[in-house]
């Protein structure tokens, strides 16, 4: 290589090295600073655990030292006690009470002189076993000074370094920071007009949605639309009231689901807007006290309030039994609805209440049985006792076996029903218990039987259930639970979604007029496109074949100008490369070139490109000239044929032609096809001045030219007309 060559190249990678230098040495002087900080911390921990162990020796001797200091004093005062002691004939109390304080204090300090020599010896131990004589620790604990002085001397100058070498690693990352927020903005900018109409579509397809609810509402709701079918002010009265019970979190309903409340309890003829509002708070403060379902349960309690005759107004009282039993009981609230529904019908003809009925099938339910299985029990009870007279034999011996009067039982159960089943219930208890299932038995059947007896069994929990439904404490006890669950965050975030599922209807509402509006202008728009083409249906298909042939060759265009992209865009990369590389390839000696024989042929392909350049532009913009006037030409010779199919021409040369002077002819009449029937024709005059010596052929080939182009002048205008032509 030579002088010259090497030169270059040493000065091409220098300037590597420059622009590269400030990254590197970021990153190498931050990694040498952080170890070195490391080890000077490191350092530091092993010389203060080194004066840890010499103060922990020195601290232990200074205190032994003190104690047996104290020790000898304390002994000499021992001594002189029990001198004075034995020199007096009848010591005093108090000289023996201080011998004796002075002995257990001499004893203390021989236990503490023990300790502390133990743990002198410890400390002893600890330093020899590091190295160190004992007998050079002073010089030592000098020695460790000044090393932890200079250990936090260098720890403080490679913090200072390394939070230099930091600023400059932070004042990078802002530089790169900033690149990149340059390229997120259009990005950025983007999405963010993208989401704010987002929430315009959202507030539209909310209020669409609530809207689609109170459809049902209306159509249940008297008073809600008026004779024409117009929404009245009930209607949106309604609306409104259902959004303010939605932002209840006691409900926890959202204001469609609400609405579907108020639907159902119209559909089962609750009316007035009172009422059913009523009923749809009863019916969501249910679900939430008993974990189910708003829509179940608030049929269910509207069925079981008209079985029962209690009015909307105190439908509260309902839910407050059925919650109290579900709070203090075994059984659930959804299952003592159920079992409500399945025996309203038996309880209402022997008079029995609500609550009675509530706590008999509470009790069932309590017992292990299921909400099916509690409501036939149920029912069996109350309808064979009902009719106890008319019963079989079998019934009555079952009956005479507990002492009581078919006629009685059944005249009881019309005037007290749960008083005469108490009695029932106790008498089968008070047989001996092997008799107790067979008196169960021939009095409700083998199918009932085992549940009665374990109902007869368990009478303490039935009184305490009667108790429970009848107790005034469950008044209110639902509205309480609710209280309670709207203090938690779920029930707070509800609330919170259903208020701002309200503001986005509200907003929705708003523009319900104009996208009816924007609606019916496409309608029209589409309805009017829909009749030009059915008034049009030949030009409505030439149209779409057009499209479809137009759409064909575009597709195909695209391809290609695809890959002449593909080709030209590395083409420009490798010149912007080549003039890049190119002092390195002459920087090159030879036998490197030999073992890179491949990369430089085509380095030298490349450099050839790159040198000839324009020529190979040039030469690709006559190629994509070309290529579009092949297009354009392919799209004229098109129309040209579809102008040529829409007329057919016949001609006669017969006396067209007379040499050497002015000749005439004229053209037979121009029959478009499909109009066979029609009167109309064309003539066309053409006039031919013959040169000459000039042919007959000649002359027919310009006859044909000027044909030719008359046809496709009317071809043209003919095209012009949007509409199909007859």
């Amino acid at each position: 290589m030579s002088t010259s060559q090497s030169l270059r190249l040493q000065v091409i990678l220098g300037a590597v090295d420059q622009l590269t230098r400030p990254l590197q040495g970021m990153m190498q002087g931050s990694h040498k600073l952080s170890g070195a900080v490391k080890e000077a911390r490191d350092r530091l921990r092993d010389l203060e655990a080194q004066q840890k162990r010499i103060g922990n020796y020195t601290g232990a001797t200074q205190a032994l030292t003190d104690n047996a200091r104290a020790l000898g004093t304390a002994r000499d005062k021992l001594r002189a006690l029990r001198d004075q002691i034995i020199a007096t004939e009848q010591p005093s109390r108090e000289l023996n009470e201080q011998y004796k304080a002075t002995r257990r204090e001499v004893k203390q300090l021989e236990r503490d002189n023990t300790r502390l020599a133990r743990t002198q010896a410890d400390a002893r131990t600890q330093i020899e076993r590091s190295g160190l004589p004992v007998s050079q620790l002073a010089t030592r604990q000098r020695e460790l000074a000044a090393q932890i002085d200079r250990a936090n001397g260098q720890l403080n100058e490679h913090g200072r370094r390394l939070a230099a070498v930091r600023e400059r690693q932070r004042e990078w990352n802002r530089a790169m920071e900033a690149r990149n927020q340059l390229l997120n903005a259009g990005a950025g900018l983007l999405a963010t007009g993208t989401a704010m109409g987002l929430p315009i579509v959202g507030m539209a397809k909310d209020f669409a949605t609530f809207e689609d609810a109170m459809l049902g509402v209306a159509k249940q709701v008297e008073g809600a639309r008026d004779a024409n079918g117009q929404l009245t002010r009930t209607y949106y009265d309604m609306a409104d009231a259902i959004r303010t019970l939605s932002t209840d979190a006691r409900i926890g309903q959202s204001a469609v689901q609400i609405a579907a409340l108020v639907e159902a309890g119209a559909r089962m003829g609750i009316q007035g807007a009172d009422n059913l509002l009523q009923y749809a708070r009863t019916a969501g403060m249910a679900a939430t006290a008993f974990d189910a379902m708003a829509d179940q349960i608030g049929e269910n309690i509207a069925k079981v309030a008209g079985l029962y005759k209690i009015p909307i107004a105190n439908i509260g009282e309902l839910g407050d039994t059925i919650n109290w039993l579900d709070d203090n009981a075994q059984s659930k609230g959804a299952d003592i609805i159920e079992v409500l529904t399945r025996i309203a019908g038996i309880t209402q003809t022997v008079n029995m209440s609500m609550r009675d009925a509530a706590a008999l099938g509470s009790t069932f339910l309590s017992l292990g049985a299921s909400a099916e299985v509690a409501a036939t029990g149920a029912n069996a009870v109350i309808r064979e006792l009902a009719i106890a007279a008319s019963q079989p034999a079998r019934f009555q011996d079952a009956l005479k076996s507990l002492g009581l009067a078919p006629d009685a039982v059944q005249l009881g159960m019309l005037k007290d029903s749960t008083g005469t089943i108490m009695q029932v219930l106790n008498a089968i208890k008070s047989l001996p218990e092997e008799q107790q299932l067979a008196a169960t038995v021939g009095l409700f059947g083998k199918e009932y039987g085992d549940d009665v007896a374990k109902l007869a069994q368990n009478m303490d929990e039935y009184r305490r259930q009667l108790a429970l439904a009848n107790d005034e404490q469950a008044r209110g006890s639902m509205a309480r639970e609710a209280d309670a669950r709207a203090m938690a965050l779920s029930a707070r975030w509800q609330a919170g979604m259903n208020r701002l599922f309200n503001a986005s209807t509200r907003a929705g509402e708003t523009l319900k007029g104009t996208l009816v509006g924007i609606i019916e202008t496409a309608g029209r728009v589409l309805d009017a496109l829909d009749g030009w083409m059915q008034r049009n249906p030949g030009l409505a298909s030439a149209l779409m074949h057009t499209a479809a042939a137009v759409a064909a060759i575009v597709t195909g265009m695209g391809a290609l100008a695809l890959g002449l992209a593909a080709v030209i865009g590395p083409f420009a990369m490798l010149k912007i490369g080549l003039g890049i590389i190119a002092p390195l390839f002459a920087a090159i000696s030879a036998p490197a070139l030999i073992a890179v024989a491949a990369i430089a042929a085509v380095g030298t392909a490349g450099v050839l490109l790159w040198q000839n350049w324009d020529t190979v532009k040039a030469k690709l913009s006559s190629i994509w000239d070309s290529i579009k006037a092949m297009f354009n030409a392919g799209v004229q010779y098109i129309v040209d044929k579809l102008a040529a199919i829409k007329a057919a021409v016949s001609i006669d040369f017969g006396s067209m032609f007379s040499f050497g002077g002015p000749s005439t002819a004229g053209a037979a009449p121009l029959r478009a096809p499909g109009t066979a029937s029609r009167s109309t024709t064309t003539s066309n005059t053409i006039t031919v001045n013959a040169a000459p010596g000039q042919s007959a052929p000649e002359v027919a080939r310009e006859v044909d030219r000027q044909l030719t182009e008359r046809e496709r002048y009317r071809a043209a205008r003919r095209r012009s007309i949007l509409g199909d032509v007859d």
